[in-house]
């Protein structure tokens, strides 16, 4: 395992990036949606069982 940073914003903080910066927060969320759905996509898949 490997060392990592992990950052974090709150909504509050991303609506202001989006006020003063709005084609950065588009494309920070672009980023993030893309690793999501990457993720999404190479999951295996599995049935829960409840």
């Amino acid at each position: 395992m490997s060392k990592g940073v992990l950052w974090g914003m709150s909504p509050m903080r991303y609506a202001e990036l989006a006020h003063k910066h709005p084609s950065i927060a588009l494309s920070f969320v672009m980023a993030l949606g893309s690793v999501v759905t990457r993720r999404m996509t190479n999951k295996p898949k599995r049935a829960a069982v409840t």
